[in-house]
């Protein structure tokens, strides 16, 4: 009866350690992928208007990063659209 259990313990064994290592490196890498994409960056857009609701082209947007002081600025197109990327940084 002991040499069953043996053979079947170790059966599982040799058999599980495979599989293991895969699940382990799948799991691995994909908690590693997620980690990456966590870059820092964003982007703030919207559409400038004035009093009255017409767009306004070609405005300056200036957007600051108050904790940093660091500063990004872009134009509005044609239709008043702009983006601006920004890069955000952990507070310390």
């Amino acid at each position: 009866m002991n040499s069953l259990a043996n053979y079947l313990t170790h059966t599982l064994h040799e058999r599980n350690m495979p599989l293991l290592a895969v699940v382990l490196a799948l799991a691995m890498t994909m908690c590693g992928t997620n980690i990456c994409a966590q870059s820092g960056a964003g982007s703030i857009q919207g559409t400038v208007t004035d009093s009255t609701g017409a767009v306004m082209p070609g405005a300056t947007i200036n957007v600051v990063q108050q904790g940093t002081n660091s500063t990004s600025s872009t134009k509005s197109n044609d239709v008043g659209f702009y983006q601006c990327r920004v890069y955000l940084q952990a507070p310390m």
